[in-house]
């Protein structure tokens, strides 16, 4: 039994990625896009001025897609589940440092930090919930990296008028095909870079307040 689940496995990881990729593009590309608060991040790119894109994990999925032009680093679990996903975010030209709260997370966060002050403007995304929640709950991941980044985090909520809502922890989104979607951006927070302690605490706190703000506009959006 062990060889067959091992062939199937590997299977796996060759197969999801290519048509994982090209049917969640395809999908997204069939929607009709509209972006609130797309300024300040138009700007950031325009100028290549690096930032953190920080969302919740069940956004995940529509985030990627939308930055799969700009050569970020994204942060994948080193979990076996991991894998295929890092496999995926390559093909669509992401860098995959891997790491989480329980599993090489710290490595992962000096990878990350060392990209985004490389003087080479890329972005940096991040799932403010990590890979394992609980959902909607920051972590400190996002606030750490910016601080020692010395960028600022931009949170991002994507919603769509019809969607599929999947039975996971944390409840992944995904649009139907050729519905109408949303993008919002909120404006940038800054992390000082002498943060520590209860400070660091309030501006964790604060990106979730933020991050649960767009949600609600987001899903009060005007189709």
């Amino acid at each position: 039994m062990g060889e067959p689940k091992r062939i199937r496995r590997e299977l796996g990881l060759i197969f999801f990625p290519f048509l994982g990729s090209l049917f969640l593009k395809w999908l997204h590309d069939t929607c009709r896009w509209t972006y609130v608060g797309r300024e300040i991040l138009d700007e950031h790119l325009k100028n290549r001025r690096p930032f953190m894109c920080a969302t919740w994990h069940f956004d995940l999925i529509s985030v990627l897609y939308h930055f799969r032009h700009q050569r970020g680093v994204v942060m994948v679990s080193r979990s076996r589940d991991g894998e295929p996903i890092a496999r995926l975010v390559g093909r669509w030209g992401y860098e995959a440092v891997r790491g989480s709260k329980f599993k090489g997370g710290r490595d992962a966060a000096r990878q990350m930090i060392d990209v985004l002050k490389g003087g080479a403007g890329r972005p940096a995304g991040l799932v403010a919930d990590g890979s394992q929640g609980p959902a909607r709950r920051a972590q400190t991941g996002a606030v750490f990296i910016a601080r020692a980044a010395r960028v600022p985090i931009i949170p991002t909520i994507v919603t769509a008028r019809k969607k599929i809502t999947l039975k996971t922890w944390d409840r992944t989104q995904i649009p139907r095909p050729f519905t109408q979607a949303a993008m919002y951006f909120g404006p940038p927070l800054i992390v000082p870079p002498k943060a520590e302690g209860g400070v660091l605490e309030r501006h964790r706190l604060e990106l979730e307040q933020a991050l649960n703000r767009l949600c609600a506009q987001a899903e009060s959006h005007p189709w």
